[in-house]
């Protein structure tokens, strides 16, 4: 063997073992990536199906009405208290006047009632004076009658005025008892009928202030197409209103991370509308059912063709909205990574 052949054998053989190190060594760099990956996602479960939730307030008349003016507009926001529909108030006013009459009415029948009590009363007692008289007239006959000094026709004279007496009294009495009655109680102040009155009144200004359809909170409204001219129903959902109070993240993870997530845990979220952006939330709660099980139509899976499918159950999220160059939008797509392992630090 030449020369030249012996150091070719020789360069043959150390890049055979530079190439078989290099594999080695790429080999052990996947198996740690590998390894790493397992680790961080055993410690980090994620899902990508996620979504940006909100409060929504169906806003909604609470009375029955013609629709005079509509300040609200679609997609603009409002603070609480805020105008958003006016019903035309000419029917309730109107009720409110008539039931301020019927309040009026009210005091002057019980006032009449308790004037009737005072009468009944005073005749109550002139008739029971009237009573004693006669019962003493009655005692004086029957003494003479018994001495022989007066005739049996007086004594029958006495015994008739008696009886007529007793009978005017009691029928005062009735009549007081009816006059109190009709009172109801020992008061003006506190009538039955002035209450009820009152309290009617005070129904009729309360629906008066329904006329206004005001904001409940802070927030975003929807699509208003309400016009003025439109006819609502109490109870009517007129249009939404996104709160700014609280927003959320409902993540639909597998079923076999769920043994690895608790509430208190916290959550990186990235918003598929903002890249560039992170929120960092915290996990709320655990739905007690599978999204298909909530489902209209849940599925059916005693049947033969039956497939194993992985199931995915809702986790909330709760998050802030504190970025006005990043405002949240309700049903915007969401990536949700959970730290695990974040209780076990704070423990």
């Amino acid at each position: 063997m030449s020369d030249e052949t012996a150091d070719n054998a020789a360069k043959g053989g150390s890049h055979s073992w530079i190439g078989r190190i290099v594999t080695l060594a790429i080999l052990i760099a996947a198996g740690a990536g590998a390894y790493y990956y397992y680790t961080y996602s055993e410690a980090h479960p994620s899902t990508k199906d996620a979504y940006v939730g909100a409060n929504i307030v169906h806003v909604a008349s609470q009375v029955t009405g013609r629709v005079t003016k509509v300040p609200a507009e679609t997609n603009t926001r409002v603070k609480s208290g805020d105008l958003l529909v006016q019903l035309d108030p000419a029917e309730f006013i109107a009720s409110e006047k008539l039931r301020a009459a019927q309040v009026t009415l009210a005091r002057q029948e019980v006032a009449t009632a308790v004037a009737a009590v005072a009468a009944a009363k005073a005749e109550v007692a002139s008739q029971e004076a009237v009573l004693k008289n006669a019962q003493d007239q009655y005692t004086r006959v029957i003494a003479l009658v018994k001495q022989g000094d007066q005739s049996d026709a007086e004594k029958e004279t006495v015994t008739s005025t008696l009886d007529q007496a007793r009978a005017a009294v009691a029928a005062a009495r009735a009549r007081l008892v009816e006059a109190e009655a009709n009172v109801g109680q020992t008061g003006a102040s506190t009538n039955a009928r002035i209450d009820v009155a009152e309290a009617n009144l005070t129904g009729a200004k309360l629906t008066l202030t329904y006329a206004e359809t005001k904001a409940p909170s802070d927030g975003t409204l929807g699509p208003v197409t309400l016009r003025p001219g439109d006819f609502v129903e109490a109870g009517q959902s007129l249009f939404p209103l996104v709160e700014d109070g609280t927003w959320y993240i409902t993540a639909n993870f597998k079923e076999t991370d769920l043994h690895r997530i608790q509430p208190g845990m916290t959550a990186q979220v990235t918003i598929d509308m903002y890249p560039d952006e992170s929120w960092t939330g915290t996990v709320e709660s655990l739905s007690p059912a599978s999204g298909a099980a909530f489902s209209l139509l849940p599925p059916e899976n005693a049947t033969g063709n039956w497939v194993k499918v992985t199931q995915r159950f809702p986790v909330r999220i709760a998050i802030r909205n504190d970025r006005p160059d990043a405002p949240l939008r309700v049903g915007a797509s969401a990536t949700v990574v959970i730290e695990t392992d974040d209780t076990d630090k704070k423990n």
